[in-house]
């Protein structure tokens, strides 16, 4: 009876996930425990003071230089920050303009 080529390597695979796989290690310490860990996806919120006094200067910035990302992105974040809704959008949309 002849085997098909493949049928070695497909053994060889096979007793290589086999022993890969062995409970050798079930008697282990149990220190290798997954932690999670919560990171923010947003910075800190700043005071409301403190962000009202971050617009003016950054919106220098922009004026400065208005194809800086950075600036403007700053400069919507700080009005965000500070509740104003009305100047973020009106931030962003002149952002989309450049």
């Amino acid at each position: 009876m002849r085997r098909a080529p493949g049928h070695r390597s497909a053994l060889h695979l096979s007793l290589f996930l086999f022993f890969l796989s062995s409970p050798g290690d079930a008697h282990a310490a149990p220190n290798k425990a997954i932690r999670l860990v919560q990171i923010s996806s947003e910075p800190a919120p700043t005071g409301v003071e403190e962000a009202r006094a971050r617009i003016a200067p950054l919106q220098q910035r922009v004026h400065d230089e208005p194809k800086q990302r950075a600036h403007r992105f700053a400069l919507v974040r700080a009005h965000l920050d500070a509740g104003d809704m009305d100047g973020a959008l009106k931030a962003a949309r002149a952002w989309r303009e450049h």
